[in-house]
């Protein structure tokens, strides 16, 4: 089924990074795109288009199917808990509600909705410039905290239940955490952090924005260095 000047119906966004089996975007065609927007496209054909990263599955993952529903492990050292069947979908349908498009809609009129009043609000009342940045931190704040909350979801359910599985190996904890990123998640968060890292290594200003920027995201490319070594050695 197609739509939009051609694009096919699975190109439109839900929840995550949407490209259509052949690569296409939802936000245009290719000649029309933005760097940004090209950057994203040539992973999406890479890929065959296929997404980025998906939070739904990610979010799955964490359950393994058994006789009678699913085995979960709300830590790394805890031993596994029992998930029904009904449990699992509403927990699905929740996390869908927050990481689907429908959440992210939601999301996206909330900040928009905040960054109008706030606007009207400080024109008004005359607020210094530094203000702006305090209002940022709170909308980022707020929506890490809505979606760790929601994320927590199975831990909350299961407290209290008695263990029916041992705890995991360290190692096939880890492992299986790393299988939750995909590779192609893994090279766009190498190139963003590389990218940052270079840009703020080569500003010819040093000032508490640059190195806080230098450092964030040369913390957050090691990280994912590590990731990929140890996630090509999975292999």
């Amino acid at each position: 089924m197609t739509g939009m000047g051609g694009l096919q119906k699975g190109c439109f966004w839900n929840g995550r990074l949407a490209c259509g089996p052949s690569g296409s975007l939802a936000f245009g065609h290719h000649r029309a795109l933005t760097p940004v927007q090209r950057i994203i496209h040539a992973q999406c054909s890479a890929a065959g288009g296929t997404w980025v990263f998906d939070p739904i599955s990610v979010f799955t993952k964490q359950f393994t199917p058994i006789d009678g529903g699913y085995l979960y492990y709300p830590s790394m050292k805890s031993g596994g808990k029992l998930v029904t069947a009904d449990e699992y979908e509403r927990l699905t349908e929740s996390w869908r509600k927050v990481a689907g498009r429908r959440g992210i809609w939601m999301v996206v009129g909330i900040v928009m909705l905040a960054v109008f009043v706030w606007t009207v609000t400080s024109k008004l009342l005359s607020l210094p410039d530094w203000s702006n940045s305090i209002m940022v931190a709170a909308c980022v704040i707020g929506i890490s905290a809505w979606l760790i909350w929601a994320s927590f979801a199975p831990r909350r359910l299961v407290r209290g239940r008695p263990t029916i599985a041992p705890p995991r190996p360290a190692s096939e904890a880890r492992r299986q955490a790393r299988a939750m990123l995909n590779w192609r998640f893994i090279i766009f968060a190498l190139l963003f952090s590389g990218v940052a890292f270079l840009g703020s290594f080569n500003s010819p200003e040093r000032d508490l924005k640059t190195w806080a920027w230098l450092i964030g995201s040369g913390a957050f490319f090691g990280l994912y260095i590590w990731i990929a070594v140890q996630k090509f050695r999975d292999s």
